[in-house]
């Protein structure tokens, strides 16, 4: 990274190798800490979006449920409503 000159000594070599491989050592922590957070906020505002988008699904069937025949309930019992609706 730094300019090191070719007429170094060893330590001065060896410790400049040190500071090199510890900032790339802090850079890849610091990239490592983005990735997982962003990550996390993903997967967070999918899981949230999804349950939305679910509870939408299951008021739009119970809407629907609603509005049948008279002679749909006495076909259908309401243990089959029930397990439609989780599934």
């Amino acid at each position: 990274m730094f300019y090191r000159p070719a007429n170094a000594t060893w330590d001065e070599r060896k410790a400049a190798l040190y500071e090199d491989a510890l900032a790339f050592a802090m850079g890849a922590l610091v990239f490592a800490i983005i990735q997982l957070s962003t990550a996390a906020g993903s997967i967070y505002i999918l899981n949230l979006l999804a349950l939305k988008q679910t509870a939408r699904i299951r008021k739009r069937f119970f809407r629907s449920i609603l509005r049948k025949d008279m002679a749909w309930f006495d076909v259908n019992g309401s243990s089959q409503f029930t397990s439609q609706i989780t599934e």
